[in-house]
């Protein structure tokens, strides 16, 4: 069949369809096409995207049974999760310090975009953020989230964690936290927190938090195995000489993992070993 013809048989089932449509069930179609319209479409530094926009497409589905656990009455609750998910992911992309921050950042239109009918209280998100998920949960969610996302990608041909970076940064502890230590190096009172992502598409696959006077290089053993829990087949980790220690090349060599790392001009050679 010719495409100008395609086209036209295209039209005709679209005017079909209309004319049976009411006119509150147009308005609903209209509303739907015109929000699908604003689908953004590769977010890039040039290009930025706000951070609820990418989270207002999140499919939190797969999700849900995470949280069967958490609430006792869980069926009660199951519709409501998805904006809170959303919501969550919001923050966790939004970079902003704290909860509290991140919710009076949003507006009323910017939280139905996320699912919620209006404004939920701030209380409602602090409890399924701080007191259902926790920050025991939320690796084990990190891990789920991860082990999905492989799963969608490689169908696409994309394999997930062959190429990984690690390493650790700092952050300065509020100033009544009693529990921070202080580190000459930073110069600061705080933790620090070990991050391993997927180098090729910046992806953090694992993350571990350290009192800032730690050594980051015994969480790379732990952060190997951790992945090959998830499924992912490491082939190079990239990291700083903190990581390059006897131990960590040769186990990492043990697993077929290529490490890379500079050599500092310190490095002293022991021929011992």
């Amino acid at each position: 069949m010719p495409e100008y013809e395609i086209e036209q048989q295209v039209e005709k089932y679209w005017e079909r369809f209309e004319r049976q449509l009411s006119d509150e069930e147009q308005q609903e179609l209209d509303h739907l096409l015109r929000n699908e319209g604003e689908h953004f479409v590769d977010p890039t530094k040039e290009h930025p995207v706000k951070a609820v926009e990418i989270a207002r497409w999140l499919d939190p589905t797969p999700l849900l049974d995470l949280f069967k656990k958490m609430y006792r009455c869980f069926d009660t609750v199951k519709d409501r999760l998805c904006p809170r998910i959303r919501f969550l992911a919001y923050f966790s992309l939004s970079k902003r310090k704290n909860l509290w921050q991140a919710y009076h950042a949003l507006t009323t239109e910017e939280f139905q975009m996320l699912g919620f009918a209006g404004p939920p209280t701030y209380e409602l998100l602090r409890e399924f953020v701080y007191e259902r998920i926790t920050v025991y949960r939320f690796p084990w969610m990190m891990d789920e989230v991860n082990r999905e996302l492989r799963i969608q990608l490689k169908k696409h041909g994309i394999l997930l964690g062959e190429k990984v970076f690690e390493d650790a940064t700092d952050g300065r502890s509020l100033k009544h936290d009693k529990e921070a230590k202080y580190s000459g190096y930073y110069k600061e009172s705080g933790y620090k927190l070990d991050v391993t992502i997927d180098a090729k598409h910046e992806i953090p696959l694992e993350y571990h938090p350290l009192e800032i006077t730690a050594d980051e290089g015994k969480n790379l053993l732990p952060s190997q195995e951790h992945l090959a829990s998830l499924g992912i087949q490491e082939k190079e980790r990239i990291v700083d000489d903190k990581y390059a220690t006897y131990e960590n090349i040769a186990h990492s060599e043990q697993r077929k993992v290529s490490l890379y790392y500079k050599i500092p001009k310190n490095w002293v050679y022991n021929k011992n070993l």
